[in-house]
């Protein structure tokens, strides 16, 4: 098996995560695991109760951060492997730690009735972690998806706006090659809405995604952008997301509903 891709965070990135290993201090004593027999067993849940925190792997917790609150581990030890889950998930790109269960997660454990640290620690996370993804261009097996991980944040918060805000602020190569691959996906859809599944549970942030993307502003920054463009290559990519906008658009009535056949 080859090793997994580890990402360079960014000083911001690093902070906010050291932010929550502070935020949580209290509730690392919390590492014994419990959970349905058919869904977890005494091999999975060895390696969390004995592995001092920071040392614990993807594999070690992959399976925890995809079925917690659901059939494995309780409120107490959500908040005790929480800083560990999400230092991985923004360092350690992996298909089985998926960004829209990991963060999603959030909303079941009821996060915004956490104590304002652990809320505030959380919100910094959040921030620090989007402005990483969109710095990179998008590549398969070494960094997430925008969409995915603005999936999971989506299931998280009840308003994206400030992280379209900032995707909409951003003008790096990484920005555009993520933006063009989350609007290529969708404008191929019968039916314009965000691809991912997990969509299915924040149905209100899929309709905001959808009004940000048919927005004319959108497409007009996308096209002044093409006007830039340092190359040709980068041009080419600007071209084609302007074409996904502009079919998203006629698809799609800001406010949530699609133009009649």
């Amino acid at each position: 098996m080859s090793e997994t891709p580890v990402v360079a965070l960014s000083p911001e990135l690093r902070e906010a995560i050291e932010g929550l290993y502070r935020a949580f201090e209290a509730d690392l004593r919390w590492n014994v695991v419990e959970g349905c027999s058919c869904c977890w067993s005494a091999e999975e849940a060895e390696p969390l109760r004995r592995t001092p925190l920071r040392r614990l792997t993807l594999r070690d917790l992959d399976s925890y951060s995809a079925n917690v609150l659901l059939t494995v581990g309780s409120e107490e030890n959500y908040h005790c492997f929480l800083p560990r889950v999400f230092e991985l998930l923004a360092m350690e790109w992996d298909e089985f730690m998926m960004p829209e269960a990991s963060l999603g997660s959030l909303r079941r454990a009821g996060w915004r009735t956490w104590p304002p640290a652990k809320q505030a620690a959380v919100e910094r996370y959040l921030a620090a972690l989007w402005r990483q993804v969109l710095s990179a261009p998008r590549r398969y097996g070494v960094n997430p998806e925008a969409g995915d991980v603005l999936c999971g944040i989506g299931r998280a918060v009840d308003d994206l706006t400030p992280f379209l805000e900032t995707w909409a602020a951003e003008r790096s190569a990484g920005a555009w090659s993520q933006l063009h691959e989350f609007a290529a996906d969708i404008s191929r859809e019968a039916r314009p809405m965000p691809t991912n599944a997990f969509w299915s549970d924040a149905k209100e942030q899929a309709a905001q995604v959808m009004d940000w993307l048919a927005d004319p502003h959108t497409l007009e920054t996308c096209q002044q952008a093409f006007f830039n463009a340092g190359d040709a290559a980068e041009a080419e990519l600007l071209s084609e997301l302007a074409q996904s906008l502009e079919c998203i658009g006629r698809a799609w009535t800001i406010g949530g509903h699609e133009h009649g056949g």
